[in-house]
């Protein structure tokens, strides 16, 4: 089997600034080179993929072609122009001993025009210890290297004032992680169940701080760790009902000197999510409705540059949607409503800026609140 994929994506943002004599209707553009920009990042995307899946063989394969680049233009990046191009040769093999027993290396060869990077490799295995019980383990490592965002954009405006760092290194890390998965079916009810844990390392991971009012910039943490783990319990009544509810624990530990130890040990996070929907069969409408409840997060500050660790306070948010379906649901009409509590700013302990900081408290920006939505979309592959 062979794949192939290419795109690309653009974004241009173009400002030029006249003056209007509203008497004689006169439009004479500004002379000052501050009030004229044109900035323009561009992203190319090629993927080609040679791959054998054979259900009756014991052993296949998938091995390709990575090809990423990316282009930024304009006086607000660095030098007016910047190039990064990252391209790389995978390989992955996937071996079944036996039907319950699964197991799949993978290698990636990596070649970045700025930074030097590792070989990545990872390996998976899913063992499924009875026929309602799966268990997968895999360790992977891993390679990323600083956007031209990250490194370049001088984005700053009235609404806006992000700067790039140019001295960013790239992230590196090594990743485990375990699932247990549960379900059972019978007649018109299934339920399953999710048990998930995580250890990630992170050198040298790029973070985004807030350094001063609106100013937020980019920075390196020396080693970044991350543990956790996730439960997710689903509950479907077909055709009608299903609800879901998970709990996650996410601990976090920054290393801003790879000399020093972090002050404290893991800083948690505890979030909750819970779905639920209702389908009417006859009319074809689907109610459905998500809340989610985020704990304390990490947030980073810097102030008269030297970053500091603070929280964002926990928020909750709810969104509903109504669909409804046409045409034996070739044809989906969506509506709904997004941030239901209309939450647009969240407390913060530890911002810099404005004499916010230390133990005092500032507002981060977390949405533009409460919106409505509408959405169609159209199924060919229905269509013979």
């Amino acid at each position: 089997l062979l794949t192939a994929l290419g795109s690309y994506s653009g974004y241009d943002r173009v400002k030029t600034t006249w003056f209007i004599d509203y008497t004689t209707l006169d439009k004479i553009q500004s002379a000052n080179p501050e009030d004229q920009d044109t900035t323009g990042i561009g992203s190319w995307v090629g993927r080609v993929v040679v791959a054998r899946n054979n259900p009756d063989s014991r052993v296949n394969f998938q091995s390709g072609l990575d090809l990423n680049s990316e282009s930024g233009d304009g006086k607000r990046i660095l030098g007016n122009h910047q190039t990064i191009g990252d391209y790389a040769a995978f390989f992955s093999l996937k071996y079944d001993p036996w039907k319950v027993l699964s197991i799949q290396p993978g290698v990636r060869f990596i070649y970045n025009t700025k930074y030097s990077a590792p070989l990545v490799y990872a390996l998976s295995v899913k063992w499924n210890l009875l026929p309602e019980l799966a268990v997968r383990g895999s360790y992977s490592r891993g390679f990323r290297s600083p956007s031209i965002k990250e490194l370049y954009l001088y984005f700053v405006d009235i609404n806006h004032n992000v700067q790039g760092n140019p001295n960013l290194k790239a992230e590196t890390s090594n990743n485990f992680n375990i699932v247990f998965n549960y379900g059972v079916e019978k007649k018109k009810t299934a339920w399953s169940a999710e048990l998930s844990g995580f250890y990630n390392v992170i050198d040298n991971g790029i973070m985004l701080a807030q350094a001063d009012g609106t100013l937020y910039t980019y920075f390196n943490v020396d080693k970044f760790k991350t543990l956790g783990g996730q439960c997710n319990l689903t509950f479907d009544y077909y055709p009608s009902i299903k609800i879901s509810a998970g709990v996650a624990e996410t601990g976090r530990k920054n290393y801003m000197d790879l000399a020093e130890q972090p002050a404290e040990s893991y800083f948690y996070t505890t979030d909750f999510t819970v779905a639920a929907s209702y389908r009417f069969v006859k009319p074809e409408i689907t109610l459905s409705l998500m809340y989610k409840y985020t704990g304390k997060v990490p947030q980073f500050f810097v102030e008269d540059g030297v970053v500091t660790e603070g929280y964002i306070s926990p928020y909750n948010m709810m969104d509903f949607t109504a669909m409804k379906g046409f045409w034996h649901n070739r044809i989906k009409l969506s509506a709904g409503v997004k941030n239901i509590f209309n939450v647009k700013t969240v407390p913060a302990v530890g911002q810099a800026g404005g004499g916010r900081h230390g133990a005092g408290g500032g507002d981060l920006d977390i949405g533009w609140g409460r919106t409505v939505f509408a959405k169609l979309s159209i199924n060919f592959n229905k269509l013979k």
